[in-house]
C-alpha cells in the first residue's frame, strides 16, 4: 500500500466513524474512532513498521490514568487529579546542605507547595503536603522549616493577582543594571549588602560547579581545532619573531585558507599579507593557535584587541585596537612597567 493510500484510508476512517448511544446514533467529529480492540490494533499496526520506532499507550487501571506529574481519577461521573510521581523518580531535589543561597532552598519549597496544590483537587491536598514534606527530609531539610513553610500556612493555592501597567515602574526597570558575582557562603550576600541602597542594581548570584567536570566526563571526541569556529586565534612568522593575532567567526581552517589566498595575491588589506610581502618571510601557518573562544561577535572584537595590546612584536597595525578603551591600554602598560621593573 503506497503512503497515499494508507493517509486517504486513515481519512475516511477518521471522517465516518458513527456510534449509538440511547437508540440514536452519532457522528463522531473528533478524536480517534472509539471502540473495545481498536488502540491495540492501531498500536500493533504502527509499531509493526519499523523495530527502532515504538508506540506506546496508558490505558485505565482502578479508574486512573496517568499524565505527566498528575494522576487523574474517575469517581462516576468526575475526574479528579492527584499528584504522580514516576516509579522512577529518585525523589531528589535542591540538598539542603548544598552550596547555593538560602533563599534559593526556601523558594523550591514554597514553589514545589504551589505547583501541587494547583494540580490536585482539595480533597488530596492533605496528602501531598505530607508526601512533599517527606520528600524534603528526605533531602535535608529540617523538620522545623519545613513545617513552617508547608503547615502553618493556607493550604488553598494562591490566587492569580493582575497587576495594572505601570509605565513609569517599566521605565525604572529598564535603568536597572545587573551584576553577577559567584556565589561564596557569608562573603556574597556581605557583598550584596554593599549595593542595598543603590536601587538601580541587582546583585544576581551565580552557581559554579566545577565538580561536574571533574565527575563526569566528556563522551564526545572533541572538535579538531581546525574545525573551531568563533575564536581570536595568533599565526607566527616562520622568519622572524612577530605574530598576527586575529579572530573569526568561521572555521580557523578556512580563515587560513584565506591569509594564504591575501599573501600570494599580494592584498594591502590584511597586516600578515602585507608583513609577509614586504620582507619576503615566510608564515607559519602549521603553528596557529587558538588564544580565545567566544561566539558572542563584540566579545570576540574585544578579546582580539586586547590580545594585540598585550603582545609584543606584532604584524597588526594601530588601526586594530583604536576602539580599546584608553582605561585597558593604561592597564597594560602599567603591567608591562611593572613586570619589567620587577624582572
Amino acid at each position: 500500500m503506497s503512503q497515499s493510500d494508507l493517509l486517504e484510508l486513515v481519512r475516511f476512517i477518521f471522517d465516518n466513524t458513527y456510534f449509538t448511544y440511547q437508540g440514536r446514533y452519532y457522528r463522531q467529529t473528533l478524536g480517534a474512532p472509539m471502540g473495545e480492540g481498536s488502540l491495540a490494533t492501531v498500536l500493533e499496526h504502527f509499531n509493526s513498521y519499523n523495530t527502532h520506532l515504538q508506540f506506546t499507550a496508558e490505558e485505565e487501571v482502578d479508574n486512573s490514568i496517568p499524565f505527566l506529574d498528575i494522576r487523574v481519577i474517575r469517581m462516576g461521573e468526575v475526574l479528579r487529579t492527584d499528584w504522580y510521581n514516576k516509579p522512577s523518580s529518585s525523589g531528589r531535589y535542591l540538598h539542603y546542605r548544598s552550596c547555593h543561597p538560602q533563599n534559593m532552598k526556601l523558594n523550591l519549597v514554597t514553589q514545589m507547595k504551589t505547583r501541587v496544590l494547583r494540580l490536585t483537587h482539595p480533597t488530596f491536598h492533605s496528602q501531598c503536603i505530607f508526601k512533599l514534606k517527606k520528600l524534603f527530609v528526605m533531602n535535608g531539610y529540617p523538620i522545623k522549616l519545613l513545617n513552617k513553610l508547608l503547615c502553618n500556612t493556607s493550604s488553598s493555592p494562591p490566587v492569580e493577582v493582575t497587576m495594572s501597567l505601570n509605565t513609569d515602574a517599566m521605565i525604572d526597570r529598564a535603568d536597572i543594571v545587573y551584576a553577577t558575582i559567584p556565589y561564596i557562603p557569608v562573603l556574597s550576600n556581605k557583598i550584596s549588602l554593599i549595593f542595598k541602597d543603590y536601587k538601580h542594581i541587582k546583585i544576581v548570584k551565580t552557581m559554579k560547579h566545577p565538580l561536574f567536570k571533574l565527575v563526569f566526563s566528556r563522551l564526545k571526541d572533541k572538535e579538531k581545532e581546525e574545525y573551531e569556529s568563533g575564536v581570536v586565534y595568533s599565526i607566527p612568522c616562520g622568519s622572524c619573531e612577530r605574530t598576527y593575532i586575529g579572530q573569526t567567526s568561521r572555521w580557523i581552517k578556512e580563515r587560513i585558507t584565506s591569509h594564504k589566498s591575501d599573501a600570494r595575491r599580494n592584498l594591502r588589506t590584511c597586516a600578515l599579507a602585507i608583513h609577509a610581502n614586504n620582507n619576503d618571510h615566510v608564515i607559519d601557518y602549521s603553528n596557529t593557535k587558538i588564544l580565545f573562544k567566544e561566539p558572542h561577535y563584540h566579545k570576540r572584537l574585544f578579546l582580539e584587541m586586547l590580545s594585540i595590546a598585550v603582545t609584543d612584536n606584532t604584524m597588526n597595525t594601530k588601526q586594530d585596537t583604536n576602539n580599546l578603551n584608553n582605561i585597558y591600554s593604561y592597564l597594560i602598560e602599567l603591567s608591562k612597567n611593572f613586570a619589567s621593573t620587577n624582572s
